[in-house]
């Protein structure tokens, strides 16, 4: 019976029956594992690659390389997201105002940002592919925050505030007024800030054209309208020299013929993300009571109406 069994059972395995017949065993193939090919088309392949190919010819310093550094400014500016997200959770009600304050204080940051980008790479020339990352980093951040079901409208609280303030004069008093934008939205700050850091890198020569119209397609998905043209707002009042204005005007000359290449634009991955709406949550009668902002008693009758509910 036993050797019956081992013939079925040999024919499936060489390997066991030439042990069972003291034959020594066949030395199989290693099977060879195909690698998985790299998908160059994620968000963060492209940005890695834009790093490299738009660096320009002028060289980061350590200093210029800490103020526009995208990583950073990732963090930092979806720190004041999940603040606000946080916030909302715990009170929809009456969480209005702190939320009010975060959105001004993330405004700021992101101002701040944006003029770094201005300074490092449209006047600097250096860095571009950086600079536009930290650009996305703050449309991103705008894009999460509109997925947070405020109870008002940040848009409408972000108008309403002091705004954030580019400054030309460098410091000097005279003719502030005059000489200084003030901006109460991050679309404004990317109308201005986008299209003059692609014309920068436009007209640097070792930015090939591939690296440019990603880097359009990047702008336009993440909603600058028209990035290949020129900003409304004038340049000067943003402390713009004059010498890097006109590099920028041969910049957008380079950039109106990269967008004439359509099909080109159109083939192109978008790195735009789709940031889900979060679900609201009235914590005043909805959610874990533990974590409600009323009180409920077990006394129906209580003078707080049905279960005794009572304001905190």
């Amino acid at each position: 019976p036993f050797r019956a069994a081992l013939g079925p059972l040999a024919e499936q395995c060489p390997r066991l029956g030439a042990l069972f017949r003291g034959e020594r065993p066949p030395v199989e193939q290693p099977t060879l594992v195909t690698p998985r090919k790299r998908n160059l088309d994620t968000p963060a392949s492209v940005a890695k690659r834009l790093k490299v190919e738009a660096r320009g010819k002028v060289e980061l310093s350590q200093a210029d390389a800490a103020r526009v550094d995208s990583g950073a400014a990732k963090v930092k500016l979806n720190a004041h997201v999940k603040r606000m997200a946080d916030t909302v959770d715990a009170d929809w009600h009456d969480s209005y105002e702190e939320t009010s304050e975060m959105l001004h204080e993330w405004l700021n940051d992101c101002g701040e940002y944006v003029q770094n980008v201005l300074r490092v790479g449209v006047e600097g020339g250096a860095g571009f592919g950086e600079c536009h990352d930290v650009l996305k980093q703050v449309a991103d951040t705008w894009s999460n925050i509109c997925a947070i079901p405020f109870r008002g409208d940040p848009q409408d609280d972000l108008g309403e505030g002091e705004g954030y303030t580019f400054d030309g004069r460098d410091g000097d008093e005279d003719d502030k007024d005059d000489e200084s934008i003030c901006v109460h939205s991050v679309e404004e700050m990317l109308d201005f800030a986008w299209p003059s850091l692609l014309a920068r890198a436009a007209a640097d020569a070792s930015v090939p054209d591939g690296a440019l119209m990603q880097m359009i397609v990047d702008a336009g998905d993440h909603g600058v309208q028209a990035p290949h043209l020129r900003p409304k707002v004038a340049l000067e009042k943003l402390g713009v020299p004059g010498s890097v204005r006109a590099r920028l005007q041969l910049g957008h000359g380079r950039l109106a013929e990269l967008a004439e290449r359509r099909n080109d634009l159109e083939a192109l991955p978008s790195t735009a993300k789709k940031h889900r709406m979060r679900r609201c949550i009235d914590r005043r009668f909805d959610g874990p009571k533990h974590l409600r902002t009323r009180n409920y008693s077990s006394d129906s009758d209580s003078e707080g109406g049905p279960r005794g509910c009572s304001v905190m």
